[in-house]
């Protein structure tokens, strides 16, 4: 079912694949929906605008045995690298990242995520890798989250000896990209409450027959 999905595409074949939404939201200004899907082992998340297309899909593992590959054309991320394994692969392999994009602290969702455009070899498309608490959550005791993270206004460079250790450890559980031609920043729109991958908030009051999947 993956594999016949990609962002920039109909939110119609995103239900195909998937079936009825688990969740959907529209964004305060009406421009963005996000739906969220269930599978056996996973999550789907899909931000369409209002003629359908979708702006930006990312796929969540909730299980260390769900380990789907994704993969870009080469050279599009630069070297060492044309995809990662989720559930598998850690920050480290994915190669390119150019900035990161993150939310830790509270009782808040927390996620972090690597982030790099994939310019003309990489159809134009962002690509972004990281973890989502939503799902199978890890990084290594040596590397804790809160640590890397600092309530600093200028995020450390991947340079950091903290960042570089995190992203040796921190096991990749979602993938994301964004249709062609469009960032991260434009495919979640203006709504703050829209993010990268599945909300936990929202996902964990459901009751646990609701993430059982129809199966298809």
């Amino acid at each position: 079912r993956l594999s016949t999905v990609r962002a920039g595409m109909y939110i119609g074949r995103f239900e195909d694949a998937f079936g009825t939404p688990l969740l959907i939201r529209v964004s305060k200004d009406g421009a963005r929906i996000e739906k969220t899907f269930a599978g056996p082992e996973y999550f789907v998340q899909a931000i369409q605008d209002t003629a359908g297309t979708v702006h930006l899909m990312a796929v969540t593992s909730c299980s260390e045995g769900f380990q789907p590959s994704f993969s870009w054309p080469e050279g599009a991320l630069g070297p060492g690298g044309r995809g990662i394994i989720l559930s598998k692969s850690v920050m480290k392999d994915f190669s390119g990242a150019a900035e990161r994009i993150y939310n830790i602290g509270g009782t808040a969702n927390t996620y972090l995520y690597d982030v790099s455009y994939g310019a003309n070899p990489g159809g134009y498309k962002t690509y972004v890798a990281g973890v989502n608490d939503a799902c199978n959550f890890r990084v290594g005791a040596d590397a804790p989250l809160l640590k890397f993270a600092v309530a600093e206004k200028t995020p450390r460079t991947f340079s950091d000896p903290d960042v570089v250790a995190l992203r040796a450890n921190a096991v990749i559980n979602t993938y994301a990209e964004t249709a062609p031609g469009v960032g991260v920043g434009d495919a979640l729109g203006t709504d703050p409450s829209f993010q990268v991958g599945v909300d936990r908030i929202r996902v964990r009051a459901l009751p646990g027959s609701a993430l059982v999947p129809v199966r298809r």
